[in-house]
């Protein structure tokens, strides 16, 4: 046969894995625990075994044996997290717990943890689970008698509700299936899942099992020819094993089709080539034996469907019971499946001898232990081997024993030295009553990250409460300390992306993984808590800031470090350099900071055409990143944006609009502004022909404008009645009677401009309320914007009301982000783009 080294086009990956296993409460400890060579079998005491309810009798009974693979933290338990009741979780079959637990943080590894339902519409769940008598039998006992309550009983812990009750909590709308076929339970699993996903019932698919006996900590009677060892080691494929052991344990691996894995970025840790599935029918010596004639033709069948030569293995992982009869027969089947003369060129290695026997969940402990050696490139070794078994002809087989701590090295190609054969390897699971599985791997292809060009980072973390975003913030600082090469853009897009939607949250801001690494542990950045409603999907709201927030450069380094900013600013500025009047915006806004470009921004004619063109890309950048509004509101200039952003003005006529705008304002006679700390009602009696209302920004915040005589007199009256004020430092009273003889010439321009009903909501400066089509599209709407006062305070408030909002300041400084919290009362979700200009880029 020839050996081939391309891929069918239809391999599966490996995209997330979870799990518990004896003396192991994660994939990580679990992996050091088998490259150790950790026997992970607890031996009991007297006192464990009667606090567990074993009779004292029995501890003298020789052929009791004190042992057992068991797993920690069996009563740690979430319900608030799952939403379940404190009596659902005491009536719940402990297995089914543990499986909420483990898809959950499989989903989560995989970057598939958020409540997006695009990401979770299709996600299959193929589940096995250890039939648990003794617990249902009680807890059926101990429920009500009612009909109701033995069928609330039934749904909390038969296993043939696993699936079901999963997709439900998580949401997962793929195929969900309970299955059972003994120890081959989860391999099988994973075979149903990969062809889930094969035959496009669903784009994702996770496989779990779990194998649970209770009581949780106990020994077995020892029976002479039974499957059980009589010291309670598990010497798989030694010369003097004598059985299993019994082992406790759950994984949960998450699967999608490895091009789509390849384009979305997903990590990847092995490839599935092919799985295949048989039954030994009556070819063995009874319904719990082994045959030869099945398990070998179950690999053959993989391999061919994996269209790889048996040579190109170099790894197997048996199923490895460590008794007399199952190993020689699982050689020999081995034997025949490879068919080839070559020998000790594949390795061959049981799980069962490092954490027992774990009943349903074998296989998938067993796929998890390979494709954490194919990702270290490392095969852990096998123990409890004094003397490889002498009932099998090693030597004269393809398959030698690794007891060692291998390094995973891959072979040239026998007929192309110059290339190298990926590692691969097989994974055997077989139940009793005869279901066979076998699995082909591969290696992960390599893939490199490419750097951001950004040089900010926001990691956003979210945790369920404090103490947890402090266990999140000490692992990740654990694993930024032993892996520094990570690419934070890939970590920070998981974190904002793929994980759920709990309520502590904490941003932090950083260049560099030192940075990160250092902002961990500072506690820099205090947790925020959000409330329940909040979790759900945010109504997001721009705001668009006006004349006056204005500095030199306040968009340069979002230009040179942000290209997509760069080219939205672009567009506009393309279009700002064919205008005769607009020929100094781009140096303006781009040229390095000088005591010139300083006093241009600050020109009327200048300063609202730089700041439209500013917001206006910023707005289009966020809304790329997938930031779209539901709603808007600008003030005075921002309007105009607003009104862009919702297709009323093309960005060229709106530019053209807004520069004309800015001319006209800056050709009327000067004026002045002032703040006034007061209600409207207290302002409106101090006001006359020479003064009017130009803002009403919040409850007590109004601005005042007109001549400067008439400021002056304003300010001498605020101050005898002990009100606060403050002048503003403009050139021109805005939004006053001072605006009105550019009024007609403004409006036939825009008259002129063919103005399109808003597709987008935003709010009206002039009413405060939602604008309507008809406003929008009548130029005197556009005459009066520029009389009328501001009413952003009537506008924001009617924004705030719904709890849900996040506020976006889609523009320089912090001053709309202020009037929005007033206006609400509360405490809102804001968050500011860009610095003003009395702060640094980096605050």
């Amino acid at each position: 046969m020839t050996i081939k080294t391309s891929r069918t086009g239809f391999e599966i990956a490996v995209i997330g894995m979870a799990g518990v296993f004896p003396n192991a409460a994660s994939i990580d400890a679990f992996w050091h625990n088998l490259v150790t060579g950790q026997d992970c079998i607890d031996q009991f005491s007297d006192e464990e075994l009667i606090e567990a309810g074993v009779e004292p009798d029995l501890l003298d009974n020789p052929n009791f044996v004190r042992a057992k693979g068991v797993f920690p933290d069996l009563d740690k338990f979430d319900a608030d997290f799952f939403d379940f009741t404190p009596a659902d979780v005491a009536m719940m079959d402990p297995q089914v717990r543990m499986l909420h637990q483990g898809v959950y943080h499989a989903l989560e590894d995989a970057g598939y943890a958020s409540n997006n339902s695009d990401k979770k519409r299709n996600i299959g769940l193929f589940v096995g689970a250890s039939g648990n008598f003794n617990w249902e039998l009680d807890t059926f006992i101990q429920s009500s008698l009612s009909s109701a309550g033995q069928f609330a009983a039934l749904q909390l812990n038969d296993k043939d509700f696993a699936a079901t009750r999963l997709a439900y909590k998580l949401n997962l709308h793929g195929p969900a299936i309970s299955l059972h076929t003994a120890c081959s339970t989860s391999l099988l699993a994973i075979d149903m899942a990969c062809r889930h996903i094969f035959t496009g019932a669903c784009p994702m698919a996770v496989a779990a099992g779990v194998g649970l006996t209770l009581p949780y900590k106990n020994g077995y009677g020892y029976e002479d020819g039974m499957i059980k060892s009589a010291d309670g080691k598990c010497r798989a494929f030694a010369d003097d094993a004598n059985g299993t052991v019994e082992g406790n344990g759950m994984a949960a691996v998450v699967f999608k089709v490895l091009e789509d894995a390849e384009a979305d970025g997903d990590q990847i840790y092995a490839i599935i080539r092919a799985s295949a599935v048989n039954n030994d029918g009556e070819r063995k010596v009874g319904y719990t034996a082994p045959s030869v004639e099945g398990q070998a033709e179950v690999i053959r069948r993989a391999l061919f469907l994996a269209e790889v030569d048996a040579d190109t293995i170099s790894y197997v992982e048996a199923h490895g019971t460590g008794t007399n009869l199952g190993d020689p027969v699982e050689i020999e089947a081995l034997k025949q499946a490879f068919r080839t003369d070559k020998t000790q060129f594949c390795g061959i290695g049981s799980l069962k001898s490092n954490i027992g026997h774990m009943d349903t969940a074998a296989g998938i402990g067993s796929f998890v232990k390979v494709v954490m050696a194919l990702h270290h490139q490392l095969i852990p070794p096998s123990i409890n081997i004094n003397q490889p078994n002498s009932r099998i002809d090693f030597a004269n087989s393809p398959f030698f024993l690794v007891q060692e701590q291998t390094p995973w090295q891959r072979q040239p190609h026998p007929e192309n030295p110059a290339m190298e054969l990926p590692l691969r390897a097989g994974v055997s699971s077989f139940g009793i009553g005869g279901t066979n599985v076998h699995v082909v791997l591969e290696e992960a292809p390599s893939i490199t990250s490419v750097a951001s060009q950004k040089p900010w980072q926001i990691l956003s973390l979210a945790a369920a409460d404090k103490e947890g975003l402090a266990r999140i913030q000490q692992q990740l600082g654990e694993f930024l300390t032993e892996h520094p090469t990570t690419c934070p853009a890939d970590l920070c897009w998981t974190w904002q992306t793929g994980r759920g939607g709990l309520p502590v949250r904490q941003a932090i801001v950083f260049n560099d993984i030192h940075g990160l690494t250092q902002g961990l542990k500072a506690q820099k950045y205090p947790p925020e808590l959000l409330a329940k409603e909040a979790l759900t999907q945010s109504r997001i709201a721009f705001m668009f800031p006006g004349q006056g927030t204005q500095y030199a450069g306040m968009s340069q380094s979002l230009y040179q470090q942000l290209p997509d900013f760069a080219t939205e600013l672009d567009a506009c500025l393309t279009l700002c350099d064919v205008h005769p009047a607009l020929t100094e915006v781009r140096r303006v806004l781009l040229a390095p900071i000088s005591e010139e470009t300083e006093q241009q921004i600050g020109q009327t004619h200048l300063t609202q055409v730089c700041l439209f063109v500013v917001e206006y890309a910023l707005a289009k950048t966020l809304m790329k990143y997938g930031l779209t509004p539901e709603v808007m509101i600008g003030h005075s200039l921002g309007e105009f944006v607003a009104a862009t952003i919702a297709g009323v003005f093309s960005l060229e006529n709106a530019i053209a609009a807004v520069s004309l705008r800015g001319k006209l304002m800056q050709s009327m006679a000067p004026g002045a502004m002032m703040a006034v700390n007061c209600e409207e009602a207290t302002l409106t009696p101090l006001l006359h022909d020479n003064l009017s209302l130009a803002a009403v920004n919040g409850v007590n915040q109004c601005t005042v404008a007109g001549s400067f005589d008439a400021i002056d007199a304003l300010g001498k009256q605020l101050s005898d009645q002990a009100i606060k004020h403050k002048v503003l430092n403009t050139s021109h009273a805005f939004h006053s009677y001072m605006m009105e003889p550019m009024l007609q010439e403004f409006g036939e321009f825009i008259g002129s401009l063919p103005l399109q009903a808003p597709t987008a909501s935003y709010y009206s400066n002039v009413t405060g309320e939602l604008i309507t089509p008809e406003q929008a599209t009548d130029p005197q709407y556009w005459q009066q914007h520029i009389r009328q006062a501001v009413r952003f305070y009537q506008g924001i408030t009617a924004i705030a009301t719904d709890t849900s909002t996040l506020f976006i300041e889609v523009g320089p400084g912090t001053v709309l982000t202020a009037f929005a919290k007033q206006a609400a009362g509360k405490p809102i979700r804001t968050v500011a783009t860009l610095h003003s200009a009395n702060q640094s880029a980096n605050q």
